[in-house]
């Protein structure tokens, strides 16, 4: 399950930011909170209040008194923190209770937010983004004539301890459809990281996402290795995953 960071913020009760906004709406995010951040608003045509504009065209105050206060270039911070508030608490209020039902009817809200911080909450629902490869490498099935010795394998895991956690990241949710590990590692996968030997060596890497399953050709050459990996992960961001 993947939700939204700030999400874990107000399970908590931790106060968010008008940063929060980006990973919800990241056109709202860039063409109104960061223009407003980074330009001189003082010479605007119509001046800003604390207020929202709804879809019917009407003003709604963000705080109280809003449609009184001007945004200016010293306040323009606290009207940003503001806006996204608006939009990230009122305007969800009743998805988020639902959500919020959701989780107080499994876990003790009080409890959690004295036990966890944002990003172990985060990590304990959603799973790690960071990839280990010694528990990845442990935690992985061989078929169709691979095994843990095969030269192919060998080069395999050897280009993947190269990897920045980015490339790793991106290998796991080419194969997996997800970038993230379990909360208690590849262990927890199901079903477990496959690869399957493929004999044609011409192919590119390819994967069936269902089973966890990639498809390696069995290469020789850690060369031409690193290149078709990496051709295949450039194809999956261009035109989706590779499935075969």
């Amino acid at each position: 399950m993947h939700l939204a960071p700030f999400v874990f913020k107000k399970l908590l009760g931790k106060r968010t930011t008008y940063h929060d906004i980006s990973t919800v709406d990241a056109d709202f995010y860039t063409n109104r909170v960061i223009w407003i951040r980074d330009n001189d608003i003082s010479n605007l045509m119509l001046p800003l209040y604390f207020t929202m504009e709804m879809e019917d065209g009407k003003e709604v105050p963000i705080v109280p008194n809003g449609e009184s206060i001007e945004v200016t270039n010293e306040n323009k911070i606290e009207y940003l923190d503001a806006l996204v508030d608006y939009k990230l608490h009122t305007e969800m209020e009743t998805p988020f209770a639902s959500l919020l039902k959701g989780f107080s009817d499994v876990f003790s809200l009080t409890k959690m937010q004295h036990l966890f911080e944002v990003e172990e909450l985060e990590h304990m629902i959603c799973g790690k983004e960071s990839v280990q490869v010694e528990d990845w490498m442990k935690n992985t099935i061989y078929t169709n004539g691979y095994t843990s010795e095969s030269k192919s394998i060998t080069l395999f895991w050897k280009a993947v301890q190269q990897m920045n956690d980015k490339e790793r990241v991106a290998l796991l949710q080419f194969v997996t459809s997800s970038k993230r590990v379990p909360h208690d590692g590849f262990t927890s996968l199901t079903p477990k990281f496959t690869i399957q030997r493929v004999l044609e060596t011409n192919k590119l890497p390819s994967a069936s996402a269902c089973f966890n399953l990639l498809k390696l050709p069995d290469y020789q050459e850690e060369k031409v290795l690193v290149e078709k990996i990496k051709l295949a992960l450039e194809e999956s961001r261009s035109i989706g995953f590779s499935f075969s």
